[in-house]
């Protein structure tokens, strides 16, 4: 199991930009190997497809930004609450089954929202869009349900693969992924 050592080596002001200078490649494969089942779903190829959009100019620091941004999301989402209450929709939270978030994003979930679908996604690793057929047939099927039938769209494979949270209008649902 992957500890998240990573996410304090992440937060450092300008060190991971420094230290991964050139090896991009290199480090997203890291990941990969660690975080994903079984550990070739992410191919040394796709890690080089991966890395070359990581190379353009201010992307690696977006990429680690985002994990800096955590705990001001957090404090965010907590005041918004506080201001407004839970949200009104039906939430859908998903997890990858061998995620070492797992055992936490039910919990996470629910501090947005007492009422929430909690969820792995079989065969996948800390990506639930390891298995983009079972996150596709899972969103939708939460969407009708919530949405009582209203269905008039599809989500399209590459688009699953991309999805880190997906939100329809105010009367269906938000399904998160982590």
């Amino acid at each position: 199991m992957l500890s998240v050592r990573h996410f304090h080596f992440h937060w450092q002001p300008d060190l991971p930009e420094t230290l991964t200078r050139g090896r991009k490649a290199e480090y997203l494969q890291s990941f990969s190997d660690r975080l994903t089942r079984p550990p070739a779903t992410i191919t040394p190829a796709d890690s080089e497809l991966y890395a070359t959009f990581f190379r353009q100019p201010g992307a690696v620091r977006a990429g680690f930004d985002f994990c800096r941004a955590f705990h001001q999301d957090a404090a965010d989402n907590r005041a918004r609450i506080r201001m407004h209450g839970e949200w009104m929709v039906p939430l859908l939270a998903l997890s990858g089954e061998e995620s070492f978030l797992a055992v936490i994003v039910g919990y996470q979930a629910r501090e947005m929202q007492e009422s929430v679908e909690v969820a792995t996604v079989s065969w996948s690793g800390h990506w639930c869009t390891e298995n983009p057929e079972e996150i596709v047939e899972r969103v939708l099927r939460f969407v009708e349900r919530c949405s009582k039938g209203y269905v008039g769209y599809s989500i399209p494979w590459d688009v699953a693969m991309s999805v880190c949270g997906v939100s329809w209008d105010g009367r269906c649902c938000v399904a998160v992924l982590a």
